[in-house]
């Protein structure tokens, strides 16, 4: 009889420790109890994940329990450190630890720093923010910690991730090899960003998350090589976000409306907007139109229910079409009826479009601006959560309800270019079967249409499958078109 033989076993130390490299730092430690031999191979992966979340949660522990589990980590990573003094190349080092203590925990990151630099980092994590952390908890956020100076002396470093950890801005520059830094949880001074992109011209990705800039944000570099920027939920004293980087390439924008400078952005090819924290309609008319059209030229769009709900309030002002280079428009958006004359505007201005992606479920809705005369809302309180409009969801609607679909006025991109629907949290609202209706009766260069059904009760189900029946019997415009239903 064949003796059995283990594949994995046959292969060398060398090897195994690449492998043991490639998955997260809390499943390479469980490979040890695998067998003798994996008893300390984890002990070789080049990345070092120290997290006190994997040994505390704060949701279900108490106050005693946290500090038991807290020094449980930090006695862990001490021993961890302890132990493995052989020279070898970390990759990545990450720690995260939450209610910095200067007095007890000083020293184990001090260590950490000291282990991280001494076997030649190159990808650095230090996270001291809190995950129990609120929007309300960052007026202004005050780092916990200050970037270790050994930190300065690494040049081989080639990302930098500091969450409530400050630095110095004219020591981090030293920092020449640099290709991604971000920020989160922190003041940002003296024109931080400014200097280290005009120093560091290696940098290529930049993130910023719940940073307070305290001057005006400038990317101004004819030089650099950024191609990504982030920028979520960061609160700016100057309400203006000035770039001007020839390479960038993708950018991405969570917060509350402000005012983009945009120059020499030819190859930016994907941008997301996303004004999920604005709480009102801007003061100035066509602003948000405005902003659109500035990433006209992009290939991939991705805007939310705040601007779907600005167009359409706004339509009666825009006067001329735009016409947009975006080859994927994506969506956030309930399809409510009052965003729904902001997608008709993007779709018909949209001639080349190739895939559409709308992502239901998004959004907070605004009670739209009345006239002087109109006297039909008392209601001071005019911002209404998704969830308590559903009243648009039944199959009752007026024709006047279903004016934005204009069957008289079909958007060039339904003939001509179209390809792709992929429809996510599906719930068969009628404008959603509206949509779908106007689609597959003209999208003549259709190949696919994924609708992903929102998951529900057993009674959802079978509505969403007679649903599912009556979009099947569409007449379709293109003879190729495949659609599918997941559920």
């Amino acid at each position: 009889m064949a003796q059995n033989i283990n594949i994995i076993d046959l292969l060398p130390n060398s090897l195994l420790f690449k492998f043991i490299s490639l998955i997260p730092f809390k499943e390479a430690a469980r490979t040890s109890i695998l067998s003798k031999r994996w008893l300390h191979l984890w002990k070789h992966s080049t990345n070092v994940e120290f997290n006190e979340h994997y040994f505390s949660k704060s949701y279900e522990s108490s106050h005693q329990q946290r500090i038991i589990q807290r020094t449980n980590f930090v006695n862990f990573m001490a021993f961890w450190i302890e132990n493995n003094k052989e020279n070898f190349i970390i990759e990545k080092f990450s720690l995260r630890l939450s209610d910095f203590d200067h007095e007890v925990d000083c020293e184990i990151l001090e260590k950490c720093v000291d282990f991280a630099t001494k076997h030649g980092v190159q990808d650095l994590v230090l996270d001291f923010s809190d995950p129990d952390w609120t929007e309300e908890d960052f007026e202004k956020p005050e780092a916990l910690f200050e970037l270790p100076t050994k930190v300065y002396e690494q040049k081989a470093l080639k990302s930098l991730k500091l969450f409530s950890c400050s630095f110095v801005e004219t020591e981090l520059i030293r920092l020449s090899a640099l290709r991604e830094i971000s920020f989160a949880w922190m003041e940002l001074k003296n024109d931080a960003i400014k200097i280290l992109l005009s120093n560091c011209k290696m940098i290529e990705s930049l993130t910023m998350k719940k940073c307070w800039i305290s001057t005006k944000f400038e990317c101004r570099e004819s030089n650099s090589s950024l191609k990504r920027i982030v920028v979520d939920s960061c609160n700016f004293v100057s309400y203006v976000l000035a770039i001007n980087v020839p390479n960038l390439i993708y950018f991405k924008y969570y917060g509350n409306v402000i005012c983009f400078e945009l120059e020499n952005s030819i190859h930016m090819e994907e941008v997301d907007l996303d004004f999920g924290l604005e709480y009102e309609f801007p003061e100035e008319c066509g602003f948000i139109y405005n902003i659109i059209t500035n990433f006209s030229h992009v290939k991939a769009l991705d805007v939310c229910s705040y601007t779907l709900q600005v167009l359409s309030a706004e339509l009666e002002y825009m006067l001329i079409e735009y016409e947009m280079n975006t080859r994927h428009l994506k969506l956030k958006t309930n399809l409510h009826n009052d965003e729904c004359q902001g997608v008709s505007l993007l779709l018909e201005n949209c001639h080349v479009l190739e895939i559409l992606t709308i992502n239901l479920g998004f959004g907070k809705f605004f009670d739209r601006v009345l006239d002087d005369d109109d006297e039909d809302d008392d209601d001071d309180d005019n911002l209404l959560e998704g969830d308590d409009k559903d009243e648009y969801s039944s199959y009752g609607e007026s024709d006047e309800q279903r004016s934005w679909i204009d069957y008289e006025n079909i958007w060039q991109c339904l003939t001509s270019t179209l390809k792709i629907v992929e429809i996510n949290n599906f719930m068969g609202t009628e404008n959603e079967v509206l949509l779908l209706h106007f689609i597959i009766n003209n999208g003549s260069f259709l190949q696919m249409i994924n609708i992903n059904v929102k998951k529900g009760e057993v009674v959802m189900v079978e509505n969403h499958r007679k649903i599912e029946e009556f979009v099947m019997s569409i007449p379709r415009a293109s003879r190729y078109l495949e659609i599918c239903f997941r559920y």
